[in-house]
């Protein structure tokens, strides 16, 4: 499986967890990851579009 490939390259390493996102709308993917036994978590996330945010410097 490509998901405990890739924990045990993380261990080796010197990773002590592996973190995945998706989207809230992805019930596909979210059921996945709990399968996988990853718990979800809250997580607050910015998005700026740089043409819109009065400090983005235009050359």
């Amino acid at each position: 499986m490509l998901l405990s490939s890739a924990a045990d390259h993380a261990l080796v390493c010197g990773a002590d967890r592996m973190e995945w996102q998706t989207l809230a709308w992805n019930e596909r993917a979210i059921v996945f990851y709990r399968r996988a036994g990853a718990p979800d978590t809250a997580k607050v996330r910015f998005t700026h579009l740089l043409e819109q945010v009065p400090f983005a410097r235009t050359q």
